[in-house]
């Protein structure tokens, strides 16, 4: 046992393992050498020979490039961890039995997922977004009904939440599907939180609508083109002027 970290605990598990009469244990160990760590499982087996006296069997699996890859992929789940809980997106994964449409979820924890449900991690019992008023759910449940028994890959929606304020918003949904079985299939969804740009949209069409109402109005002449000199817009007051009617004249140059 020289130089196993773990040696004082090995003797501890040992000694308790006897006491309390056990058939055996496991444990796994690992020693530092100049080249890096080595991961051992252990797994003893307790044969009694006297009452104070016992034959122990050990087999010992070198798990190096398994305990590796574990802490590989616990490396990379908490960096995905730390970088959703600051994101405007929510991941989720579903196993979903169609015939019954019985979803089994999994959310994971996310800057998204804190605006929606709450702090923490969100753990739904049934569909994802059931709980929130959603004008566009009958159809989203359609749309996924439908790529499901249609065998396509995945689909992409956007749709919005009402919140018991009035307020909007608006979500863009990328969804992949792979069958399991005939009946069951499994959903990997990226949600969006999109709502700045629904709004940044709204306000410029807005804009764009009193500006139009503006330039409509005015008693002047205006007439605008773009880059290549087609017409784009053309006032009441132009369309008078040059003898053509507005709906002639846009697109010409």
């Amino acid at each position: 046992r020289k130089g196993v970290v773990e040696a004082e605990l090995m003797a501890q598990r040992a000694e308790s393992a006897l006491a309390d009469g056990l058939p055996g244990y496991e444990q796994v160990i690992h020693v530092p050498l100049p080249s890096g760590h080595v991961w051992l499982h252990e797994s003893v087996t307790i044969l009694p020979t006297g009452p104070t006296s016992w034959d122990l069997v050990g087999i010992i699996t070198d798990i190096t490039a398994k305990h590796q890859a574990e802490s590989a992929r616990e490396r990379t789940e908490f960096r995905l961890q730390k970088i959703l809980a600051r994101a405007d997106c929510l991941l989720w994964e579903a196993e979903v039995e169609l015939s019954a449409w019985k979803w089994t979820l999994h959310v994971q924890p996310s800057g998204l997922g804190a605006k929606l449900y709450g702090p923490g991690q969100h753990k739904p019992e049934h569909l994802l977004w059931a709980e929130f008023n959603i004008p566009e759910l009958a159809e989203m449940d359609l749309r996924c009904r439908t790529a499901m028994m249609s065998g396509e890959q995945g689909y992409e929606q956007v749709f919005h939440i009402v919140r018991p304020d009035g307020t909007d918003v608006w979500i863009r949904e990328n969804v992949s599907i792979r069958r399991l079985s005939e009946d069951k299939f499994s959903l990997v969804g990226v949600a969006v939180d999109i709502s700045p740009q629904r709004r940044a949209e709204a306000a410029l069409a807005a804009e764009k609508e009193r500006l139009s109402v503006t330039l409509r109005a005015m008693g002047e002449s205006v007439i605008s083109t773009d880059i290549s000199g087609r017409i784009q817009f053309m006032n009441q007051t132009a369309a008078a002027l040059t003898g053509w009617p507005e709906d002639a004249c846009i697109g010409r140059q």
